[in-house]
């Protein structure tokens, strides 16, 4: 369930009670999950790398990249700690969609990651989802063949 509280913008007036008002969205925030905060800042470093990630892996035609929580850490620029990229429960948040963690989904990656002994994450697939593998097959079809 998303908790939402208003900003410091004034609410429409209400003439009764039992009126329903529609509040825009510009007014209302999602509170943070305790301990998952992501400032707008970081969230924008989040989807820049994503998104360029896309572009390197689209040009070079590879449909998934692995690389390690280091890498990503560096990468992105984050302010996270790197004990918290390597938890599960991040991973698993990343995987699910869930905000703040949604970066990566809604910039079309499906993600995989496998937990050592530990619980402990250091290495994490990006596979394109199959909206852009779709995109990425009509890109290979109109290649020319060399023969």
């Amino acid at each position: 369930m998303l908790k939402l509280r208003c900003r410091l913008q004034p609410l429409p007036k209400l003439k009764s009670l039992g009126q329903r008002v529609r509040i825009p969205y510009s007014h209302v925030r999602p509170l943070p999950i305790e301990g998952h905060e992501m400032s707008i800042q970081e969230k924008v470093r989040w989807k820049n790398w994503a998104d360029q990630l896309r572009k390197e892996m689209m040009t070079s035609l590879t449909p998934e990249v692995t690389k390690s929580v280091q890498i990503i850490t560096q990468e992105t620029a984050t302010t996270k700690a790197e004990s918290t990229l390597r938890s599960v429960r991040f991973w698993k948040a990343c995987q699910a969609g869930k905000s703040p963690n949604d970066t990566l989904v809604m910039a079309g990656f499906l993600i995989e990651f496998e937990p050592d002994g530990s619980k402990v994450v250091s290495d994490v697939t990006l596979r394109l989802n199959q909206t852009w593998m779709s995109i990425m097959q009509r890109v290979i079809d109109r290649k020319p063949t060399t023969a």
